[in-house]
Parts: C-alpha cells; sequence; structure tokens
C-alpha cells in the first residue's frame, strides 16, 4: 500500500467501530487503525500528532458535531490541511437536508453504512484501493524540500 498511516474513524457509535475493524481485518489492509467517539478529539489528536494519516473516515450523525463540521475544523487548519487526508463520510442514515449539506461541503466520498456486511466490505476495498493508488503528494515537490 502506497499509504502506510493509520487510518482515522471519528464515529459515536461503537458497532460503528467493530464494523470498520472487521472489515479491513478482512480485506488484510496493514493500516493501524485509530477510533474515535467525536470530531472533538480526533481533532485534538491530529493537532498533536505529527504522523500523516492515510484516510479520514468519519460518520455524519454524532452527538457533539456532525461529520462536516468535524471536515471544517480540519480544513481549516493548515497544518493539519499540508498532511492532504482524503475525508470520507461513511453513515448509516441522513436526511435530504443534511445529504445537502455533505454535497455543499468538500469532502472526497459519501457512503452508507451498509447493513450487509459483504456490501460495506465490497465499498469500503473500492475506497481504500481508489486513494491507496491515488498521488496524495508531489513526490518531486517533496523530494527537492528534503
Amino acid at each position: 500500500m502506497k499509504n502506510a498511516g493509520p487510518i482515522i474513524i471519528v464515529d459515536d457509535d461503537l458497532d460503528g467501530h467493530f464494523l470498520f475493524e472487521e472489515a479491513i481485518a478482512t480485506l488484510s489492509i496493514p493500516n493501524e487503525l485509530r477510533f474515535f467517539d467525536n470530531g472533538a478529539a480526533a481533532y485534538e489528536y491530529l493537532c498533536s500528532c505529527s504522523e500523516s494519516p492515510f484516510l479520514i473516515l468519519c460518520d455524519y450523525n454524532m452527538p457533539l458535531s456532525n461529520g462536516i463540521d468535524f471536515k471544517d475544523q480540519v480544513y481549516n487548519n493548515p497544518n493539519i490541511q499540508l498532511r492532504r487526508i482524503p475525508f470520507l463520510i461513511f453513515t448509516s442514515n441522513i436526511t435530504p437536508r443534511d445529504l445537502n449539506q455533505v454535497y455543499e461541503s468538500i469532502v472526497q466520498g459519501f457512503f452508507i453504512k451498509e447493513v450487509d456486511f459483504k456490501l460495506f466490505r465490497s465499498n469500503l476495498k473500492l475506497v481504500i484501493d481508489y486513494w491507496s493508488n491515488c498521488v496524495l503528494s508531489d513526490t518531486k515537490t517533496d523530494a527537492q524540500e528534503t
């Protein structure tokens, strides 16, 4: 895998944590998983760590703030923004009004957490394969800076 950074999963539902953990394990994805129950805890982690996470997979519906509020915090922080972390929304249900907010925002993907585990795992595999093959940094520029 091109990006070996951890996968950040932000979901207030422990069943959601388990679903991601099981799907990623069955796909033999080697990335470490970091779980957070809310955007505030994940944001604090992103501000204090020096590693570059591979992906942020975030639930939309959370008690303290929704996934888009968290995404806005992340993208408005220049130190985090420079890490070029793809931000994807995975949620169980969403209203048409909330869906409009998601599409008005800049996210790299929006997915429903499918009830069928095989379908959920298949969608997650597509996401991980796609981002594993994307260029997330300008390697020429990065090499010249070191």
